[in-house]
């Protein structure tokens, strides 16, 4: 069915097999669409109800779709983002298949209701999403950001659901926790900078993030331990790759499991290692950040040690004994000593 008017309609509430509106304003109060849900033209169109789409959503380029009241969404096909879907309001947004936004789309969420991606996310280049709203995501599929800007998913909670992978070529910033749920694994394959503001945690002990390959850069920025409660980072699985602990004060470094190959330490505040462990690649300390060995425990450095901090006094210290070893393999490597700091 095709509603298409130069004034604004009222589209009858009945179950469409496929609808596509086109025009301006409509007034539209529908609760489903069978097939498939097209806006197209230049119709800007907000849901009356709550609305499901057993086939796909396309949000064509110069249209806005925007979801009305506490009203829910639910696609169970692919969504097509190349105009503006704002999903406002409370009520859950859920999408079954793949949400694309494309280099003209705009997904934005002002909703305090849950966000599922059970499909995952893509984000083109020139893409744009943000979750003003602070609401919980759930990724059951990859989240890959191609957008060539940094996306931040806000400030509510990220949950994975199933082995996934961060991927893309463009920044990514998680604002609030994350929780890796169950024995999965998630995978940042991420080429830019991932950066995670709130927690990083499992609910299972088989609750791991992995660093991929020649992946460029998790960034933890808070003072909980990562993993504090449950799960662990594998650092050694691909490499090379680099975790850095950066924040403006004191962190606890994990150590559990014990190895990661690039480890770096930035911001400010001393940076407390909560176990012992192994860095098999560059060690840096840089910002005005400093390291704490932690009580009576060995480290172990088998790559460069390099110290560019302003901290102004010993950029090493520990809280009672501490061991450092350097290349203890059977075939070490060769290890440097070099920075500004001493």
């Amino acid at each position: 069915m095709l509603f298409r008017s130069g004034t604004s309609q009222t589209v009858k509430v009945v179950t469409y097999e496929n609808l596509t509106l086109s025009g301006t304003t409509p007034t539209m109060a529908v609760t489903n669409v069978s097939g498939n849900f097209v806006t197209s033209g230049t119709v800007s169109v907000t849901t009356g109800a709550n609305l499901a789409v057993g086939g796909n959503l396309t949000v064509s380029n110069g249209t806005t779709l925007t979801t009305g009241a506490n009203f829910t969404l639910s696609v169970t096909g692919t969504t097509d983002a190349s105009g503006n879907l704002a999903l406002s309001n409370t009520g859950t947004k859920s999408f079954t298949g793949l949400v694309t936004i494309s280099s003209t789309g705009n997904v934005t969420s002002a909703s305090t209701g849950g966000l599922t991606f059970t499909g995952g996310l893509t984000i083109n280049s020139s893409g744009q999403f943000s979750d003003a709203g602070g609401s919980t995501i759930a990724f059951a599929n990859n989240f890959t950001n191609n957008s060539g800007s940094t996306i931040n998913t806000g400030t509510g909670a990220v949950n994975f659901t199933v082995s996934s992978n961060v991927a893309g070529n463009s920044a990514t910033t998680f604002g609030g926790n994350v929780t890796i749920t169950g024995t999965i694994n998630v995978t940042n394959t991420n080429s830019a900078t991932v950066t995670i503001t709130g927690a990083l945690n499992g609910t299972v002990s088989g609750s791991i993030w992995i660093q991929g390959a020649n992946s460029d850069t998790v960034i933890l920025q808070t003072a909980t331990a990562p993993f504090a409660t449950n799960g662990r980072f594998d650092g050694t699985t691909n490499t090379p790759n680099t975790v850095e602990y950066n924040v403006g004060g004191t962190q606890t470094i994990e150590g559990t499991p014990s190895t990661y190959w690039h480890l770096m330490l930035g911001g400010t505040g001393a940076k407390t290692a909560n176990t012992a462990f192994t860095v098999n690649g560059n060690f840096t300390i840089g910002g005005t950040a400093s390291f704490n060995g932690g009580t009576s425990l060995t480290q172990t450095f088998l790559g460069n040690w390099i110290v560019s901090t302003g901290v102004g006094s010993s950029p090493y210290t520990y809280t009672t004994g501490g061991t450092i070893n350097f290349n203890t393999p059977a075939s070490p490597a060769s290890t440097g000593i070099s920075g500004s700091s001493s």
